[in-house]
């Protein structure tokens, strides 16, 4: 009898360890559960079958307008400007790729279209710019040559005129070099002729600080920093000046007496230094109120366009005339 207990207590102790560690591990890792053979078993829970639902509907797609670009237009009407543009290139390439009497033959006649159809609109033209003084370049400037030539004597005489007038209130600086300057001592010329005739005041100013080799202007000035300050790249070169300082470019490089003249009233043009009334006097046109251009941009269209930018023919023309003729019509 002790032999069998201390068989079996020996075999109860070899297997301990193991079962021991095994519900030690369990005891550290699940602390308040106790015993692993005090647990009770748990229920094995029914898993029930996933209930099987229709996937949802997709949202409803916006619907797709076709791109300006996908929006076929329509053709042009049959024989107009903008159907000949189209397809009078088409009827030449056929005659030329297969030359026979029908295809040259058509293509002669489209050809012919075009031609007709603008000297319908050449006549029209004649007839509606006759006597218009917006249309009628007669009103602006004479056409003919004896009157041409009339007009452009008047111009030049007029601009003399207003030079002479403007002597008054400006001078001329004249930059040049006394040596290696052939032009400088041509401009000189120039600007001796054009004291004559317009009492215009010369300042002339060396940039070498030599003299001109032709003598002329030997009471020149030495140029100190004047040349610098004005920008003076090429010679030789003439400023129109003012008594209160301003300067205004009218030549870098040689010009001749009508290139003169005509520098000098652009230039006083635009610094405003003449009228308009006189500018326009020395121009070989007249009438020069009469411009489109100008008369249109006064009068403010813009509200007249539609979204493409374009102006009906029945908007426009009422508008045109409006802003043309005023109560004149």
């Amino acid at each position: 009898m002790g032999i069998k207990w201390t068989l079996l207590a020996t075999s109860l102790l070899t297997l301990m360890p193991i079962t021991v560690a095994v519900a030690n591990n369990d005891f550290y890792q699940n602390k308040a559960e106790g015993w692993f053979w005090y647990e009770v078993e748990p229920e094995e829970v029914e898993e029930k079958e996933p209930e099987l639902t229709a996937p949802p509907a997709p949202a409803p797609q916006p619907l797709k307008m076709p791109e300006p670009s996908e929006m076929k237009a329509p053709p042009p009407a049959a024989f107009s400007a903008a159907w000949i543009r189209e397809n009078l290139p088409k009827y030449l390439d056929l005659a030329q790729t297969s030359p026979t009497r029908e295809n040259v033959e058509l293509y002669l006649y489209m050809q012919k279209l075009a031609i007709d159809n603008a000297t319908n609109f050449q006549e029209m033209a004649s007839l509606l710019t006759a006597g218009d003084p917006y249309l009628d370049e007669n009103t602006r400037s004479a056409q003919s040559e004896g009157l041409i030539g009339l007009q452009k004597k008047k111009a030049e005489a007029n601009a003399q005129q207003v030079i002479t007038e403007l002597a008054n209130r400006v001078g001329f600086f004249f930059f040049f070099s006394g040596q290696n300057c052939d032009f400088c001592e041509d401009q000189a010329q120039i600007l001796e002729y054009l004291e004559g005739l317009h009492g215009i005041t010369v300042i002339p100013i060396s940039i070498d600080h030599q003299p001109l080799a032709n003598g002329l202007y030997p009471s020149y000035r030495l140029d100190d920093g004047h040349a610098e300050k004005m920008a003076v790249m090429a010679l030789p070169a003439v400023f129109m000046v003012t008594p209160q300082g301003q300067y205004y470019p009218v030549s870098q490089g040689p010009i001749s007496v009508n290139q003169a003249h005509q520098r000098i009233i652009q230039v006083a043009y635009r610094e405003r230094l003449i009228t308009d009334t006189e500018y326009y006097s020395t121009q070989p046109a007249i009438n020069h109120q009469f411009n489109v251009s100008s008369k249109l941009r006064e009068a403010n269209l813009e509200h007249l366009m539609d979204t493409e930018g374009f102006i009906a023919p029945d908007k426009l023309m009422p508008a045109l005339r409006d802003a043309l003729y005023g109560d004149n019509q």
